[in-house]
C-alpha cells in the first residue's frame, strides 16, 4: 500500500509576502522562497525541513471572505452572525 503525503497547504490571501514572513518567523526553522507559475501569478512559499510547506497565493478578489454558493452569497457578516440569526432567515442587510 502506498502512503499519501501532504506536500503543501495552500492559503489564499491578499498579502502573501507579509503572511509568509510572519509565519516563517512565528514557526521558526523555515525558509521562504518566491516563485511564479506559467500564468504569471507570484506565490510565496514557506518550507520546513520536517513537514508540509505553506503556500501563500494572492487572490484577485477584493474581499477574500465572500463566497458564492449557488444563488446565495455568503458574506463575513453572515458567517459571524449567531445560529439563531441564520436560522431565522435574517438577510445580510439586516445584520
Amino acid at each position: 500500500m502506498t502512503a499519501a503525503r501532504i506536500l503543501a497547504v495552500a492559503i489564499d490571501c491578499r498579502q502573501p509576502d507579509l503572511l509568509a514572513e510572519f509565519w516563517a518567523a512565528a514557526l521558526g526553522n523555515a525558509k521562504t522562497r518566491t516563485w511564479t507559475d506559467s500564468h504569471g501569478l507570484t506565490y510565496r512559499q514557506v518550507d520546513f525541513p520536517d513537514g508540509p510547506a505553506l503556500l501563500f497565493q494572492p487572490v484577485p478578489e477584493g474581499n477574500c471572505y465572500e463566497q458564492v454558493t449557488g444563488n446565495t452569497r455568503v458574506t463575513s457578516e453572515y458567517l459571524h452572525a449567531g445560529p439563531d440569526d441564520r436560522a431565522l432567515g435574517i438577510s445580510d442587510d439586516q445584520l
